[in-house]
């Protein structure tokens, strides 16, 4: 019994030896650096074979999984919806990632959806700020309609037509004009001798006068109407000569 038992202990460990391992996984990103906003090619191979294997670029030195906010997408379909099945990446898997904001990263893949990184697949990536084009020589640029024509850092000659612009904004008001001349003399107007009564209304226009007495000096009350329909009295010291 006990040969039996080292026989098959022999056994297991020559198969356990002669087992051939799986290859490391490894991960690359180019180009590095990249510009903010180019494509990234992440190449993985060897990856775990699962459909939930993803790859992301995130900041370096940050700890693992710091993916949101951050390019990321499934191998197997170098999209963020889950895959049908996965893929072992015995040839080179191509996942296009865009490039974050200008700085230092890593392209990291994980496996089954986790979010340790499979061992050895880390890659350094720098990212640049864009680069501004150089200055060119005179170009002619044809543009009709509205001008709205491209142009770099050198000088530009738009030829063509255009378009008249907006009506600006109206001027400010002109300064008063003198005053006209005068108008005619109206008609000379007549008084009705009277005394309105107490409480009574008028029109306005309506006008009335009496005396005090018909002798020499006296006083003239004259009634005249207000714009509200109500008399007004006022009285001055005259001189009357009898007819």
């Amino acid at each position: 019994m006990r040969n039996t038992t080292l026989l098959l202990g022999a056994f297991l460990l020559m198969y356990l030896l002669t087992w051939p391992a799986r290859a490391a996984t490894t991960i690359s990103a180019s180009p590095n650096p990249v510009p903010t906003g180019a494509t990234v090619t992440i190449q993985v191979t060897n990856t775990s074979g699962d459909k939930g294997a993803w790859v992301s670029i995130e900041p370096a030195n940050s700890h693992d999984g710091s993916f949101q906010g951050y390019p990321w997408a499934y191998i197997a379909n170098n999209g963020q919806s889950l895959p049908s099945a996965g893929v072992t990446c015995a040839a080179p898997c191509t996942v296009k990632l865009t490039a974050p904001a200008a700085g230092s990263y890593e392209a990291r893949c994980y496996p089954d959806n986790g979010l340790t990184v499979a061992q050895g697949c880390r890659a350094a990536l720098t990212v640049t700020a864009p680069t501004q084009g150089g200055g060119g020589g005179v170009s002619s640029i044809m543009c009709t309609g509205t001008v709205s024509c491209p142009q770099g850092t050198g000088a530009v000659t738009i030829v063509g037509s255009s378009v008249p612009g907006p009506a600006g904004p109206p001027g400010p008001a002109g300064a008063v004009g003198p005053a006209g001349p005068a108008g005619p003399q109206g008609p000379t107007g007549s008084m009705a001798r009277g005394t309105p009564t107490k409480g009574s209304t008028c029109k306005d226009g309506d006008s009335l006068y009496d005396y005090d007495s018909e002798t020499v000096p006296t006083k003239m009350n004259i009634w005249t109407c207000s714009p509200a329909g109500n008399w007004w009295q006022t009285s001055m010291p005259i001189t009357v000569n009898p007819w």
